[in-house]
């Protein structure tokens, strides 16, 4: 059974991409693009994209010649995420609508792409997320991770709901990550390669602007 959490998740971001559409551009991010070139280099064929929104980076993995199945939540992501696909000369894409927590993939990806995703929840399910990263690569599959940054501009914006954690929306709090605190909710199965901040540039809400995310990539054991 879905849980009330996991249905007011879909619900927000349907109506947020229901809206807003491409929220955040139609090009991939710049970790996506620094991802392709690590996956390459580890030989990757096999790519899976949990949270894929409407599909911006999943689609330039496929571009850029992997075999790329992507995940959201999101009824409405996946629908401008396929058609979006269909515009780009056919793209190959495995596109399906899921709750991460009960969602059943098989165990032989090379590679895993989570772009701004894991900030969206709490510690505990923090660590639940990642678990099922693992049971999603194989040996030896690398994993490739951004999340918000304790040195983000908007750390510390908002109610206070612990060290790491503020909600600026009622209901949409945000947990950031420093080194540390990264490491410690990360499972023993992953071997931590890199984690340092980037910067991110985004255009929506009216304005531009950077976030200072961390950037993280681990291999599977």
């Amino acid at each position: 059974m879905r849980s009330n959490i996991m249905n007011d998740k879909e619900t927000y971001w349907d109506s947020r991409f229901g809206t807003e559409g491409a929220i955040w551009g139609e090009e991939p991010s710049d970790a996506t693009r620094e991802a392709a070139r690590i996956f390459c280099e580890e030989g990757a064929v096999r790519v899976y994209v949990p949270g894929c929104a409407y599909g911006r980076n999943s689609l330039f993995l496929a571009r850029e010649g992997f075999s790329v199945s992507a995940s959201d939540i999101s009824g409405e992501a996946i629908r401008i995420a396929e058609e979006n696909a269909k515009r780009s000369d056919g793209a190959k894409i495995a596109y399906r609508q899921s709750d991460l927590f009960l969602d059943t993939t098989d165990t032989s990806y090379d590679a895993l792409l989570s772009i701004n995703l894991l900030h969206l929840f709490d510690a505990r399910q923090a660590m639940q997320v990642l678990d099922l990263f693992t049971n999603s690569l194989k040996p030896g599959g690398v994993l490739v991770l951004t999340v918000m940054s304790v040195n983000d501009h908007d750390f510390g914006k908002g109610d206070r709901i612990d060290e790491y954690t503020f909600e600026v929306k009622k209901g949409r709090p945000l947990r950031y990550y420093d080194e540390a605190s990264l490491r410690s909710v990360f499972p023993k199965e992953f071997d931590i390669r890199e984690i340092r901040e980037i910067k991110e540039h985004e255009n929506h809400g009216g304005k531009e602007h950077d976030h200072t995310m961390m950037f993280v990539v681990a291999v599977r054991r």
